[in-house]
């Protein structure tokens, strides 16, 4: 009797012990839940880099260095006064095009400037260089700026019959002028170029005195 006591006993033990284990197990749903929870401690979370790791385009030329296609920067449109320090064809059958940006000052603008540039200079200096005639080229940034030229690009060069005055010319004609002129850094280099959404919009030799 008592053996058998004890078996029941044990017996009685062992189911109390097995309702408790279900009596404690996460209810159906909150497990899922969990793993998720633990998932997503583990993972780590994305650095800035990977935040923000789009591929980065080369800039467009316009806004670079000379060289550089610069970026869409260029959607201001811009006119400036220039040297053309360089030109490359590009495989597109178009030119790129680098311009030495300079400004092109007149009047008190022009003396005042030149004197803050060459203090001490006398009136004497100033008419020797042309100042009242011409104005003053200033140049005070050495970035260059390259820009590609488009099927829209307008060109002018200097009438030969009168160097004062510009004529439209073709894409053809310019490249055959100016890239001799650029290797020998003639005064056709000077010139007034426009720029809208990074490319020529126009090109046009400036006539100096």
């Amino acid at each position: 009797m008592k053996k058998r006591f004890v078996v029941a006993a044990v017996l009685a033990a062992l189911l109390l012990l097995l309702s408790a284990c279900v009596v404690i197990q996460v209810p159906e749903g909150s497990g899922s839940a969990s793993a998720s929870e633990t998932e997503a401690q583990v993972q780590p979370s994305p650095s800035v880099s990977m935040a923000a790791g789009k591929t980065v385009s080369p800039p467009p030329s316009g806004t670079g260095e000379a060289g550089t296609q610069p970026s869409g920067e260029g959607a201001a449109d811009e006119e400036s006064c220039a040297f053309v320090t360089a030109m490359s064809m590009r495989m597109d059958g178009q030119t790129d095009i680098t311009f030495d940006y300079v400004d092109w000052l007149s009047g008190d603008e022009a003396r005042k400037m030149y004197l803050e540039d060459h203090p001490g200079a006398t009136e004497e200096e100033l008419e020797d260089t042309g100042l009242l005639e011409i104005g003053y080229i200033r140049n005070v940034n050495p970035r260059l700026r390259t820009y590609p030229t488009g099927e829209d690009t307008a060109y002018f060069l200097p009438d030969p019959e009168n160097i004062a005055r510009n004529v439209p010319v073709s894409y053809e004609t310019f490249l055959d002028t100016m890239f001799p002129a650029v290797d020998e850094d003639s005064y056709l280099t000077f010139v007034k170029v426009r720029v809208e959404d990074g490319v020529i919009a126009s090109i046009e030799w400036l006539y100096t005195p």
